[in-house]
């Protein structure tokens, strides 16, 4: 299953079929389904004439290795992963990149994605160590948003960023210990947000990068906000601006 990927669930087969970046070598749908979606998924297939097979609910279980397949899972072409150079290189379209470390969490990740896409954060740089890699799950919890998403995957996100910021791009930095309220963030693109995961947060070396570095005020400081939910949040206030 080298050359091959797994997506499963409604939205994110109907998102994949719609992007029409992957090549889809088989379509599974569970076998007498009266799911308008899941017909819907079928009459594009068929105008696709991509390979339709109809199964029972625990082999599409087997097939996805989950039970969150909603009666739909594609076997497609993996996610090409797109060098950062060539993010930096067409900055006028990455204007708004993420860099995601030490977030292990699938469904933590998904989240994140999806909202990055809704914010135009069109560019995401993940780190080979510590952070989850874009599984199946992860395509699931971001709905499909994955499917428009340029994705870098790097192993020395220090020299990254500083190759960033040489391209003139703000960094930004989402952490508790930040001097700087979110409140009062004012920056336009080009830009790069940095988060990390809830336990390890965001490596020292990028925090010192960092031209910003900033919190997001809340009632009680005893407890924390969930990470994709503080993600969104500084996303879509940069998006507004």
């Amino acid at each position: 299953m080298r050359n091959e990927s797994i997506v499963y669930g409604v939205n994110p087969v109907y998102e994949l079929l719609r992007a029409k970046r992957r090549g889809i070598k088989r379509l599974y749908l569970l076998s007498g389904s009266k799911n308008p979606a899941i017909k819907r998924i079928q009459d594009i297939a068929l105008e696709h004439r991509l390979d339709i097979r109809f199964a029972k609910k625990d082999i599409l279980g087997n097939i996805s290795k989950s039970r969150e397949h909603q009666g739909v899972v594609a076997i497609c072409e993996p996610i090409k992963y797109l060098p950062y150079k060539e993010l930096i290189e067409n900055q006028r379209e990455y204007d708004r990149i993420l860099i995601v470390n030490n977030v292990q969490d699938p469904h933590n990740l998904g989240a994140v994605i999806r909202s990055a896409y809704l914010f135009s954060f069109k560019g995401i740089i993940l780190t080979r160590k510590n952070t989850v890699s874009i599984t199946p799950s992860v395509v699931k919890a971001s709905a499909g948003a994955v499917e428009y998403i340029s994705i870098s995957i790097e192993d020395n996100l220090p020299q990254v960023t500083l190759e960033l910021k040489m391209a003139h791009y703000k960094i930004i930095s989402l952490d508790m210990s930040g001097s700087i309220s979110i409140k009062s963030l004012n920056v336009i693109p080009p830009l790069v947000v940095i988060i990390g995961g809830e336990d390890a947060g965001i490596n020292r070396r990028l925090l010192n990068l960092s031209d910003y570095v900033v919190k997001i005020p809340v009632s009680d400081e005893s407890l924390s906000l969930n990470l994709s939910v503080s993600a969104a949040i500084i996303m879509q206030h940069l998006f507004s601006k």
